[in-house]
């Protein structure tokens, strides 16, 4: 199997989001050590949950380093498969929330209990200025 890889520039850009990565937090998780120094969070490629697993959305956020860091505005939404808004929320990283890289990190914490069974849809999106970007990840609640 053969796949392309588009790393961007993320200093090039005003605003960037990394893609979204998912934590189904549960004993006995291991991350090997390469990606462990590079994503705080314990991946899973599983999508479908049950209301009692605790899961987290990780988003990385990104200012170019053209400007100094300006505050962003992060939206989480999910979206139920009649394109229904289930729940959503606002957060605002603060330019001290960018590290020296112009880098500030994003947990969300999924409201599984608070979900129907069905499919749904996450959105991150960020805004900074007059850029904005977002990523989507498709996930499950099943009881």
């Amino acid at each position: 199997v053969y796949a392309s890889v588009v790393v961007p520039d993320f200093t090039r850009e005003p605003l960037s989001l990394s893609g979204v990565a998912v934590d189904r937090q549960f004993s006995g998780a291991t991350m090997p050590d390469a990606l462990a120094t590079l994503v705080p969070v314990h991946m899973t490629t599983q999508r479908a949950f049950a209301p009692s697993d605790h899961v987290t959305a990780f988003a990385r956020v990104y200012q170019g380093r053209a400007k100094t860091a300006a505050p962003a505005r992060v939206t989480a939404r999910i979206v139920d498969a009649r394109d229904q808004i289930a729940w959503a929320t606002d957060t605002t990283l603060g330019p001290s929330a960018f590290d020296a890289q112009r880098q500030a990190d994003f947990h969300l914490e999924l409201p599984l209990d608070r979900l129907a069974d069905g499919d749904y849809l996450l959105t991150i999106e960020a805004t900074a200025a007059a850029a904005s970007t977002r990523r989507e990840v498709r996930f499950s609640v099943r009881r």
